[in-house]
């Protein structure tokens, strides 16, 4: 599909990679934000792509 956006470059990995630094830190709240930022961006992507595939 030649129109469907980039659903890497939609997630920041730094959003996904440091989560786990911050649970390495015992840092629950900050692990939680992004991990939760991660999920509703993937979830935006997703009805991106599914959207422009109607």
């Amino acid at each position: 599909m030649s129109g469907a956006p980039d659903v890497q470059r939609t997630v920041p990995s730094g959003e996904l990679l440091g989560a786990p630094c911050h649970i390495d830190l015992q840092k629950c709240a900050p692990a939680s934000a992004r991990l939760r930022t991660v999920a509703q961006l993937a979830e935006l992507a997703a009805w991106c792509v599914e959207t422009r595939a109607w």
